[in-house]
């Protein structure tokens, strides 16, 4: 699982996914809420067994600016 900067979504995730180059999935995570821990700790496992798909994460509210914490509980 790689981290992700708001200045590299587009081509990291957006652009790969348009050219067929792989399947990305992507944590909106904020530190300190236990739902976040618990997916940066899960993510890692799921990746290895999915070598072929590009896992990254990133700040929920880096990425979208005012994203709300609610927004990231949700597992």
């Amino acid at each position: 699982m790689y981290p992700l900067s708001r200045d590299d979504f587009t081509r990291e995730v957006t652009d790969a996914s348009k050219e067929g180059e792989t399947a990305v999935v992507v944590l909106l995570y904020k530190s300190g809420i236990p739902e976040s821990r618990l997916l940066e700790e899960l993510m890692p496992r799921v990746a290895d067994k999915h070598k072929s798909t590009k896992f990254m994460k990133i700040v929920a509210d880096q990425c979208i600016e005012g994203y709300p914490d609610r927004c990231v509980l949700w597992i």
